[in-house]
């Protein structure tokens, strides 16, 4: 017998928030997370005929690719990761890393 299940897929989306102006990366990615409702943007509710998706912001941030403007070769890009809930630098490119992955836009 067959049974129905819903799931849940968390998947990490890439939210650019553009033109923040700050002393540095970190401030910057403060400064953002100011600017932007994650909830406002994330939850979604599907119309009254339509009970098969359901989208909503799970409190949950795992990384930040902090990019200076009019730096066209990314040189001063970081990338931080949000270890149990603190900022920390990754080492290394983080142009060599998005364009690994295919993601730098």
């Amino acid at each position: 017998m067959t049974k129905r299940f819903d799931v849940h897929a968390y998947p990490v989306a890439r939210i650019k928030i553009t033109g923040i102006e700050a002393e540095n990366p970190e401030e910057a990615i403060q400064k953002a997370e100011e600017t932007i409702d994650f909830h406002e943007l994330l939850d979604i509710r599907p119309p009254n005929n339509v009970t098969t998706i359901e989208i909503e912001y799970a409190e949950e941030i795992t990384g930040y690719l902090v990019d200076e403007e009019n730096d066209p070769e990314y040189e001063n890009s970081r990338m931080f990761d949000v270890v149990n809930g603190e900022l920390r630098e990754r080492t290394g490119s983080a142009d060599e890393y998005c364009f690994e992955k295919g993601e730098r836009k």
